[in-house]
């Protein structure tokens, strides 16, 4: 057995290294975003906070899903800080918007109250490997990948995961199972 100090040194060295465990994946796993501006709105207003798990450990055993919502760094011809959008289109998906109405695949995705709709038409277009299609949730008031094109893979800083401020509004992001809504669709 070991002397009382060289236990005592041994358990603080575990606990500052657990502690340095834990604030690496907190550091690198997860990141803070704040939501600015009215594009994800009614979903996600601005000032709110939200939890974003690194696209690193998001998709590590999988791709960015149709209805996931993203935070990514703007393209080159875009100024600014990151941006936050719902995924609407995969690699290989064709693209059309007809009278605010999406179609994905020639398959209308169903979209309820939770998305605001204008009256543009854009498209068809079919997205490239390794990119993505993303629209704001209040599409009126947002640039979206109509007016700065597909959003690069490796742009990707990860995907919404909770809501933490403000407190009336904490709980899971509103991500959405696009696929889902897809299979029951008609063309």
């Amino acid at each position: 057995m070991g002397s009382p100090g060289r236990r005592l040194l041994r358990d603080f060295v575990g606990i500052l290294a657990f502690a340095l465990l834990i604030f690496l994946i907190s550091r690198f796993a997860v990141v803070r975003y704040v939501v600015s501006g009215e594009s994800m709105e009614p979903n996600l207003r601005t000032g709110e906070q939200v939890l974003v798990v690194t696209r690193h450990l998001a998709y590590l055993f999988s791709e960015p899903k149709r209805g996931d919502i993203i935070v990514f760094h703007p393209p080159r011809n875009v100024s600014g800080e990151p941006f936050i959008k719902r995924v609407i289109g995969i690699p290989g998906d064709v693209v059309e918007i007809r009278d605010g109405r999406v179609y994905i695949n020639g398959k209308l995705l169903p979209e309820d109250g939770r998305i605001y709709r204008d009256h543009c038409d854009y498209g068809p277009v079919v997205v490239p490997p390794g990119k993505y299609f993303v629209l704001g949730d209040n599409r009126p008031h947002s640039i979206d990948s109509p007016e700065i094109g597909f959003v690069d893979e490796d742009a990707i800083v990860g995907k919404a995961w909770l809501c933490i401020w403000p407190p009336s509004r904490w709980g899971k992001a509103p991500n959405f199972d696009y696929d889902s809504l897809l299979e029951g669709s008609a063309a």
